[in-house]
């Protein structure tokens, strides 16, 4: 008699995603800011650069991956992340869920709709970010991908029709270990196709954000 076979199913569910705010989201808000942490990271730790861009009318937030684990089991040090390999469409569509339903709840909150909006996704972030940006439902004003790139499968001539944005900036530290700003360099003309010019940025540092670039990109 022949084994069963394993099979694979999914279904939605309710949970809990926790983010963080810097400023006020009320009705003064005309700056809004949504940043990306990288892998591993945990959105309070990340919080921490950009509260030194803290200003009158300006709210950042700052979402964590729904996804924690340990990054180091012998002192319990904790990390988040937006994705992994595994079941990676689900993971991708959980996240792009997550992040529409935040701004919408970060709308209702009081902050007026159509606000200019920003969106820097750091490391694995950018990825993120350009997904996100990608289904269509949210729009924004600026993209700021540091330390990273586009979602590989939108790294193509196409990249600004499927993430339309109207000024977006390429960050690199020149001792990143992930990744050289010769990398940005030679993608930036594929990005550039059919839309705006794409900026390369590059700082003194590592794989991090520094905050004197944070400042400078953020007056």
């Amino acid at each position: 008699m022949p084994h069963p076979s394993i099979n694979r199913h999914h279904f939605d569910i309710r949970r809990t995603a926790r983010f963080y705010t810097i400023g006020n989201a009320d009705e003064t808000v005309t700056d809004l800011w949504i940043v990306l942490h990288g892998y591993g990271q945990l959105a309070a730790e990340f919080a921490q650069p950009f509260v030194h861009c803290a200003r009158e009318g300006r709210l950042i937030v700052v979402p964590e991956g729904l996804s924690r684990f340990y990054r180091s089991n012998s002192e319990r040090i904790m990390g988040a992340s937006w994705m992994t390999a595994e079941d990676r469409k689900m993971e991708i569509r959980d996240y792009v869920q997550y992040l529409n339903a935040l701004y919408r709840h970060v709308i209702e909150t009081g902050v007026p709709e159509g606000v200019r909006l920003s969106i820097l996704g750091f490391s694995q972030g950018t990825a993120t970010a350009t997904r996100w940006l990608a289904d269509g439902q949210v729009t924004a004003d600026r993209l700021i991908l540091w330390g990273g790139n586009p979602a590989f499968e939108l790294c193509t001539e196409e990249f600004q029709i499927k993430v339309p944005v109207e000024q977006i900036q390429l960050v690199t530290g020149t001792k990143d270990k992930y990744l050289s700003p010769d990398r940005h360099t030679e993608l930036r003309p594929t990005i550039s196709k059919n839309g705006n010019e794409v900026d390369c940025l590059v700082f003194e540092g590592p794989h991090a954000i520094d905050v004197e670039m944070l400042s400078r990109l953020m007056e």
